[in-house]
């Protein structure tokens, strides 16, 4: 390799032969020069010398010529004068030049400037656009009947972008409907089963209050039945005669002893009376946490029992949103 080489001497992608930095195409097989434009940050590995070359802040690479602009410069100054250069040379020098022996140091010269090749030996050829299939399609064809053709087109995309849009408007309508067909039986269902939960905790209740109200009353057929019994167990030994040499009370003493046992029968009814109402409390008490504690499970069910039919309609709604705003 020549050591006048220089950083912005580049090797051609085809032949692998060096070409100076200024030269657009290859001098041997007519290569466009690898930019950016033409083969994207690929054509950097063309470029072997370009690390050695001190590298300023701000400079970048022309995507059209790979040459290298400065953070001051608005364009770059090599496409500039290739443009003012190029439009001195005649259409007929549009050619590779070379020596007679056939080298390329002809392309040396400071005298030629922007030599471009045909079109038809371009070893790389840009991607096709919209544009050139539509000058492929219309070439040779008459102003007129293009235009006529180009609105046939455009009435048919629009009168399919108008069915289209029409059958996918129809098509959420039905769902939409579908959607609120779904809530209002959902929603009956709802009323229907808060109906069912309301006669089944009256039922419970009025059943619990029975139950409450017949215990009520064995307690007190209970005590009743106590007290009768004491009574009489009493009123047996109150009436039963002793001789007095036994030393047995007299009838003196038999009536202070019933009127003390009438005081401690009044002080047992009291006291049992005083515990069966204790008991009765108690009963009251935990019938009536049993009863909230129920009322609060089936408050949590119908709660959960609404969130699950609340989750697929919201689902459905935001998808629908997604497809509107799509």
């Amino acid at each position: 390799m020549p050591r006048s080489w220089k950083s912005s001497d580049w090797v051609c992608p085809g032949c692998r032969n060096w070409n100076l930095g200024k030269n657009m195409m290859c001098a041997t097989c007519n290569h466009p020069k690898p930019t950016i434009n033409t083969m994207g940050e690929r054509a950097h590995d063309f470029y072997p010398l370009a690390s050695q070359k001190m590298f300023c802040n701000g400079q970048k690479n022309c995507p059209e010529c790979h040459a290298i602009v400065h953070q001051s410069h608005s364009e770059c100054l090599a496409c500039r004068d290739r443009k003012k250069n190029a439009a001195t040379i005649q259409a007929h020098q549009a050619c590779v030049v070379t020596t007679a022996t056939g080298s390329k140091d002809a392309m040396r010269s400071d005298r030629l400037y922007a030599l471009k090749a045909p079109d038809e030996v371009l070893a790389l050829e840009g991607p096709r656009t919209a544009v050139d299939e539509l000058v492929d399609k219309y070439r040779g064809v008459d102003a007129l009947a293009i235009i006529d053709d180009l609105e046939k087109v455009k009435a048919g995309k629009e009168a399919m972008d108008s069915m289209e849009e029409q059958r996918r408007i129809a098509e959420e309508e039905a769902k939409e409907k579908e959607r609120e067909r779904e809530r209002e039986r959902k929603r009956k269902e709802a009323e229907e089963q808060a109906k069912k939960d309301l006669v089944t905790a009256q039922r419970q209740a009025a059943a619990i209050e029975a139950e409450r109200k017949r215990k009520r009353e064995a307690a007190q057929d209970l005590i009743a039945s106590m007290l009768d019994a004491e009574a009489e167990a009493e009123a047996e030994t109150a009436g039963t005669p002793e001789a007095p040499s036994l030393g047995v009370p007299g009838p003196d003493a038999a009536g202070a002893g019933a009127g003390a046992g009438g005081d401690a029968r009044l002080e047992r009814k009291a006291r049992l009376l005083k515990q069966a109402e204790e008991l009765r409390q108690k009963q009251e008490q935990m019938k009536q946490k049993q009863v909230e504690e129920e009322a609060e499970r089936r408050q949590r069910m119908r709660e959960r029992r609404a969130a699950r039919q609340a989750r697929p309609a919201a689902e459905t709604a935001g998808a629908a949103e997604a497809v509107v705003l799509d």
